[in-house]
């Protein structure tokens, strides 16, 4: 009887603190490859049709998961269309020494409210990369997949020195 009321109330705990958070499936691949972590700052801002940020939120990544309040979940979903969602992260490399990259991506609005969102970031730095894909005078690219759905995104110049910047079409 004694470890059932544990359960109960264990149970009950998990409920109750559990309700304040909402995850979006979302699965991170730099240069191919799945962070486990090294993933600080993330935030989502939303921008009005004039360019200004009406509003921004912070996030947590777990591996194919990003975690937020549920408020700000909300808040995400219930944008009009016309507005922008960018996602910004810094990335710390463990196999480069824990290298920083700051990355800024624009995400479709429309889709957000997918199954999942798969983003894929290949660095030209890297020399499989520059062969793999031609985009001249790039220093990064950045893909979302969908269920039956795939964009490739814009990439900024290499004269971009601390951050990189990711619009949409």
């Amino acid at each position: 009887m004694k470890n059932i009321i544990i359960l109960i109330f264990v149970f009950s705990s998990i409920r109750l603190f559990g309700q304040g958070k909402q995850n979006l499936n979302f699965v991170l691949l730099i240069n191919d490859k799945i962070p486990e972590y090294g993933i600080f700052e993330g935030r989502f801002q939303i921008i009005d049709i004039v360019g200004q940020i009406v509003n921004q939120f912070p996030f947590d990544y777990h591996v194919g998961r990003l975690a937020f309040n549920l408020e700000d979940y909300k808040k995400l979903f219930s944008q009009p269309l016309k507005s922008r969602v960018l996602i910004k992260f810094l990335f710390k490399n463990p196999d480069l020494n824990y290298a920083e990259s700051s990355y800024e991506g624009e995400l479709p609005i429309d889709k957000m409210n997918e199954e999942f969102l798969i983003c894929h970031i290949y660095d030209f730095s890297k020399r499989e990369n520059k062969l793999k894909y031609v985009f001249d005078h790039k220093k990064y690219l950045f893909q979302i997949t969908m269920p039956a759905w795939s964009i490739v995104l814009k990439t900024w110049n290499k004269s971009t020195p601390d951050k990189v910047r990711l619009n949409q079409h």
